[in-house]
């Protein structure tokens, strides 16, 4: 019976095992220039693991030293494509790759990748991380790299990928709050302290009649003023193809193999 038990459990671990979606390419962080600590790594690489199985699709981040001479988008391509990452039969993927003696970043996307990060969403991406990545906070960039890859994916999966016309809000920093209610404190202020000063003949009267002036209210003129309109706006048609004839989508870039990447490079 404990034999029949044990044969179970094996052959149920053994089928998690097939179906849980693991990058061909191996770890999915790739810090060859060794600027994370050792808890870092591992708190980093647990979440795009995760990202990566429960998405579908890889979620890769790689540091190297130097570029050897090679262009960073291409490098970034070439090593997407050398480890066979991505997920799928399309090979779903997005890579974040910098290299800290060019101080050179680039961010490929493969298989749906392209569609989940277009250009405007890639551009979003780039101005979040860009001032950590400059001050040398590279776990919090990555990190917040991740965060937004897990979003994007998500949004696109709902079939409403970042894109021009699709942006979401900037958000608002936490400390014009208190900035706002003092300003709104003072502003009140002078204005009930002015109103208070332009009364100093008024009395108080026990009763509300007493306030009010015989014949002091004289109509002179009546018309009538058309005050609101109803206007519907419908939004025109965008096409959202990834050629980015029109703005939007993703611009295609090619990989040493011929391959299709979307993507965007930089400096930090």
């Amino acid at each position: 019976m404990k034999r029949k038990i044990m044969t179970i459990i094996l052959l149920l671990l053994l089928c998690m095992i097939m179906v849980t979606p693991v990058s061909a390419g191996g770890g999915r962080l790739v810090d060859e220039a060794s600027l994370l600590s050792e808890n870092e790594a591992s708190r980093l690489e647990n979440q795009l693991d995760e990202i990566s199985q429960r998405q579908q699709l890889d979620v890769i981040i790689v540091t190297v030293e130097t570029l050897g001479g090679q262009r960073v988008d291409q490098f970034s391509m070439d090593f997407f494509e050398r480890y066979n990452y991505g997920i799928g039969s399309n090979r779903d993927g997005i890579i974040f790759l910098i290299a800290m003696d060019e101080r050179v970043f680039d961010i490929a996307t493969h298989g749906f990748g392209i569609t989940a990060f277009t250009d405007a969403g890639l551009e979003i991406i780039e101005n979040r991380i860009l001032s950590d990545l400059s001050a040398g906070n590279y776990a919090r960039a990555f990190e917040t790299f991740a965060n937004y890859a897990d979003d994007f994916v998500t949004q696109a999966r709902a079939g409403r990928p970042v894109d021009r016309g699709n942006l979401p809000a900037e958000p608002f920093p936490l400390f014009w709050i208190p900035v706002a209610i003092i300003i709104g404190m003072i502003i009140a202020s002078i204005i009930v302290f002015g109103m208070r000063s332009s009364m100093k003949s008024v009395r108080q009267q026990r009763t509300a009649c007493n306030y009010v002036r015989a014949n002091s209210l004289k109509i002179t003129r009546s018309r009538d003023i058309f005050l609101f309109r109803n206007i519907r706006r419908v939004p025109r048609a965008q096409n959202n193809n990834n050629n980015n004839s029109r703005g939007g989508g993703s611009t295609i870039r090619t990989s040493s193999s011929g391959g299709s990447f979307g993507g965007r490079s930089g400096r930090f």
